[in-house]
């Protein structure tokens, strides 16, 4: 059946309503194609698209659609002990999340499945929480994380509080797969259904403590706080848990006015993504002033709406408001924590650092020389992470990856901007205490292991077409690949689609075993790399690239340089339509 068809019996069915009847009919030929020519996939966080009406889209029917599967899988695999311990529910501050969460309880609940849910929105962190300490055997988040606000998602967590990874997610896709079109979904219901239990402030404030003690140089000399902090939740679920949790582990906080709200439009926010500087503007202007006035207000930090990412501005030596990447933080927060806890006497010996494959290496390379800890490779999103985490024999003692995501303690599945933001908070109160600014101290670990300087640069294409022109790009680049980009040298290329690694200085190929089978390229030279990894959840490629250097500024022109070969190359910004 083509778009169209499919766009007519959606035109033509009950279950849709009149309003998205009216969108469907006032769309062109274009907007129709993406609206009905694909079905919305599951990618590294789960479902997520823009909210509307269409199978490529986030909407009731979707999300009606994946819960039956996601309520059969849990019949079929765990039977009556599935449907007695149940599934917990969570919700962002997005347009159509308590719908979406109301929709998802009460399917379940007609399935004769217990829920777990929560009246108002929460940070995706506390849903795994909540699964784990609800003995839950699955988990739904209704979010999109920090995408625009015509935007919405669906994540789905396994029974250790983990995003549903290989023979989950396999087994909840066949179920999915199994069931009629989304206009011909049918709730069977059970003979008895199930009960949904509302969790409350009780559970919230148990969630809250177990984060605030995480704080690593708690109860350890001067117990008073001499870094105060502004913070921002971007108008998102971390506007009360968040600064409640710092202020538990004795900080000063501040939130920025007009962010420090749940708004399902983010008006008081440019882009509520740390990643980008717009994402800063409020925050960084707040910091400057209170820091006129109070210099212990040396900090901010910046969430993302659903509270999983993290991001760090400061005060430098300078004076002056400086941001960090997430690789650069990551860096500062594992020579932090891995130090303290080698004074402690609580860094283990076999301990085991977690990181993407598109993360800086800088980390790794602090984990490894200087603490003697064992690095593990994984695939980019975070729950491969938390599948790891569950999956070893050995003691876990850092998560991350470059996208501003980290895990100090495992008793959370997924990264964590909560016991991130206590980390990021006793990073810089040890600086402050030892009288040196954030900076300094990052000078001193370049000083010590040398500059690895990352860059990334984002490919927006546009929907369904854009995805296959870029598809045809990288086949392009497989079938003919390049032996060097800006003048450095390729020595070797890991093609994780087709699970093959090739030694250019040798000529061999190898499998590689670690990593599963996903759309993503990556090409190692003497002094960096660069990677390139189509998004799963957005219309949009990312270029990454890193150059160990002799300084900042060496490594950023070279960085640069071969992300605009590789661009050059390819034509890539012939796709982009944000130029």
């Amino acid at each position: 059946m083509n778009y169209k068809d499919r766009a007519e019996r959606w035109l033509s069915s009950d279950q849709v309503s009149d309003q998205d009847k009216a969108i469907i009919k006032k769309a062109d030929d274009h907007l129709l194609n993406d609206m009905f020519g694909a079905d919305i996939e599951f990618g590294t966080a789960g479902l997520r698209g823009e909210i509307g009406p269409g199978t490529n889209r986030l909407n009731t029917l979707v999300v009606r659609r994946a819960t039956v599967g996601l309520g059969n899988f849990v019949i079929k695999k765990y039977g009556a002990e599935g449907k007695r311990r149940g599934v917990a529910v969570s919700f962002d501050n997005r347009r159509m999340s308590a719908i979406f969460s109301s929709e998802v309880c009460t399917i379940l609940n007609d399935m004769g499945i217990n829920t777990f849910s929560f009246a108002c929105p929460h940070p995706t962190p506390e849903l795994s929480y909540t699964v784990r300490e609800c003995k839950c055997v699955a988990g739904v988040m209704i979010t999109a994380s920090h995408n625009p606000a015509k935007y919405n998602g669906y994540k789905v967590y396994d029974e250790t509080g983990c995003q549903m990874v290989y023979e989950n997610i396999d087994g909840l896709m066949a179920e999915i797969n199994k069931l009629p079109d989304f206009l011909d979904i049918k709730v069977k219901k059970a003979d008895k259904n199930g009960t949904n239990n509302v969790l409350g402030e009780n559970f919230d404030e148990k969630f809250i403590t177990r984060e605030a003690d995480t704080s690593i140089i708690k109860g350890v000399g001067d117990s008073t706080r001499h870094v105060k902090i502004v913070y921002t939740p971007q108008c998102g679920t971390n506007v009360y848990l968040g600064p409640a949790c710092l202020r538990k582990c004795g900080y000063v906080v501040t939130s920025v006015p007009g962010q420090d709200r749940w708004d399902s439009e983010f008006d008081g926010v440019e882009f509520p993504n740390p990643e980008f500087d717009v994402a800063w503007v409020k925050a960084k202007a707040l910091l400057l002033k209170l820091h006129e006035k109070d210099p212990e207000y040396t900090i901010a930090i910046c969430n993302d709406p659903d509270a999983d990412r993290v991001g760090l501005g400061f005060i430098g030596k300078d004076g002056q408001f400086h941001r960090y990447t997430g690789n650069q933080t990551g860096a500062l927060l594992i020579d932090f924590i891995l130090g303290e806890r080698k004074k402690q006497g609580t860094l283990p010996k076999d301990g085991v650092l977690y990181n993407s494959f598109v993360t800086s290496s800088f980390g790794a390379a602090i984990a490894a020389k200087k603490y003697g800890m064992t690095i593990k490779y994984v695939p980019t999103g975070f729950k491969y992470i938390g599948y790891a985490i569950e999956h070893s024999n050995k003691p876990f003692v850092f998560g991350y990856e470059e996208s501003y995501g980290y895990l100090t303690k495992e008793f959370v599945r997924d990264k964590d901007c909560l016991q991130s933001n206590v980390a990021i908070a006793d990073m810089a109160e040890d600086c402050a205490r030892k009288g040196i600014a954030i900076d300094e101290k990052f000078a001193q670990l370049e000083k010590e292991f040398g500059h690895y300087v990352t860059a990334l640069k984002n490919i927006y294409f546009d929907g369904i077409v854009g995805r296959k022109k870029l598809a045809d790009k990288l086949d392009e680049l497989r079938a003919n690949p390049v032996d060097a980009l800006a003048g450095d040298k390729v020595v070797a290329v890991d093609d994780y689609l087709n699970s093959v690694h090739y030694d250019a200085r040798s000529g061999t190929k190898t499998k590689i075993a670690d990593i599963p089978s996903l759309d993503c390229i990556k090409y190692f030279f003497a002094d960096g790399w660069l990677a390139i990894r189509p998004s799963g959840t957005e219309p949009k490629c990312k270029i990454y690239c890193e150059a160990v250097a002799p300084s900042d500024e060496e490594g950023n022109r070279l960085a640069n340089a071969i992300i605009e070969a590789l661009d050059k190359h390819l034509d890539l910004d012939s796709l982009n339509i944000d130029k």
